[in-house]
């Protein structure tokens, strides 16, 4: 008989896979159709990707509270040892509407410890890459994709051996609300000046699964929701990476949202570039 971790491990893979399938059909339908097409297309992809999730945790788990990134999640009142999904069914809105395939489901298991929640489980699907990241505490991070003529290819991941700002890959998120705040216009420059590719893409967890595989060095954003953060956050870490808000901290379901993924050698020169800081807080200056 499977184990509750085991079994959470599966539901977590099969929700992935419903809600992404889901988003497939959509996509499917949205670009098969000619002329104008209608505004809510994304917003219904969402609702039936994040049906078709809740549907499969609900019958393995049918006691278990599930939060997703459509509600409001800043005072999520949970208790002590109670088991919680998160769930994103759509990350990467922006990317869908235009057909693009860079968007995921995201899905995680964590449980409140009684100070924060703790991410047992994660799981990052990009159903139009036909790929699939995941981990559990403990268990190391890992790595599938179907390729047409080869199949299914799997195995571990981690993040990457750079050592140098100047041949990293950053990546963060497009946030209409945030763009042109001139704070993160600062950030971006900074960033750019140092790295050697900096690039934005709608989803997030997306961008974080790329930083544990090494594909990236660093993804960061400035207001990123706890439902797609601490899944893909656990994936990072299991990974080798660090994750944590620009300061270095622990990122924390009720704080300020601030998310920084990298890999353990950069960590600390991009939480100075984040700030602006010449040297890490303690001893620092100004750039």
């Amino acid at each position: 008989m499977l184990d509750v971790m085991d079994e959470a491990i599966l539901t977590a893979w099969n929700s992935a896979r419903s809600g992404s399938a889901a988003l497939l059909d959509g996509l499917e339908k949205r670009l098969s159709r000619r002329g104008r097409r209608p505004p809510d297309e994304a917003s219904e992809a969402r609702k039936r990707s994040e049906a078709a999730v809740r549907a499969l945790i609900g019958e393995a788990f049918p006691d278990h509270r599930i939060l997703s990134a459509s509600e409001k999640a800043e005072s999520p009142g949970l208790e002590e040892n109670v088991p919680v999904w998160l769930v994103n069914a759509l990350d990467g809105v922006h990317d869908y509407k235009r057909g693009s395939p860079f968007f995921s489901v995201t899905v995680g298991f964590a449980v409140h410890d009684g100070k924060a929640l703790k991410p047992l489980i994660g799981v990052v699907m990009a159903p139009a890459l036909m790929e699939m990241f995941w981990a559990s505490l403990g268990g190391g991070a890992h790595y599938c994709r179907q390729i047409p003529g080869i199949g299914l290819v799997e195995g571990p991941i981690g993040v990457s051996r750079v050592a140098r700002a100047s041949r990293a890959v950053v990546k963060t998120e497009i946030n209409p609300n945030l763009v042109r705040e001139t704070d993160e216009l600062d950030r971006q420059t900074r960033l750019q000046r140092e790295v050697l590719s900096f690039s934005r893409e709608s989803s997030s967890a997306l961008n974080m699964a790329y930083v544990a595989s090494g594909r990236a060095e660093c993804f960061y954003s400035s207001a990123l929701n706890p439902v797609t953060a601490l899944p893909a956050g656990l994936i990072v870490t299991e990974a080798g990476g660090r994750v944590g808000d620009y300061l270095g901290r622990p990122y924390l379901f009720n704080g300020g949202w601030e998310m920084l993924a990298a890999n353990e050698t950069l960590h600390g020169r991009f939480v100075e570039l984040l700030n602006g800081l010449s040297k890490v807080p303690g001893k620092v200056a100004l750039c």
